[in-house]
C-alpha cells in the first residue's frame, strides 16, 4: 500500500503544471465562449429588423398571391419566423 500511495503523490505532483494549463484553457475558453455569446446577441439585434421585414413582405405576398390564405392555422408568427431564420443564419457568422 504505501507504494501505491507514494506513485500516486508522484503522479499527482508531475500532473500538477498539466492542471494549471488545463485550467487556464478552461478559463479562457470560458472567456471566449462569453464574448462569442454577446458578439453573437449583438448579430441578432443588428440582423433581426431585416429579417423581420423579409418575413413580413413573404406573409404580405403570400396574402396576395395565395389562394389557400385563410387554411394556414398552423403558421409561426412573422416575429418567431423572423427569429426561426436569424438563428439558422447566424451561427454561419462564426464558422471559422
Amino acid at each position: 500500500m504505501n507504494e501505491i500511495a507514494m506513485h500516486s503523490n508522484q503522479v499527482a505532483q508531475a500532473a500538477g503544471p498539466l492542471r494549471e494549463v488545463g485550467e487556464e484553457r478552461c478559463q479562457a475558453g470560458a472567456k471566449r465562449h462569453g464574448a462569442d455569446s454577446r458578439e453573437f446577441w449583438l448579430y441578432f439585434a443588428l440582423t433581426f429588423p431585416a429579417f423581420l421585414l423579409v418575413a413580413v413582405i413573404a406573409r404580405l405576398t403570400r396574402l396576395v398571391w395565395s389562394s389557400d390564405a385563410r387554411r394556414r392555422g398552423n403558421e409561426r408568427s412573422v416575429f418567431g419566423e423572423a427569429k426561426a431564420t436569424a438563428n439558422r443564419v447566424l451561427p454561419f457568422v462564426f464558422m471559422t
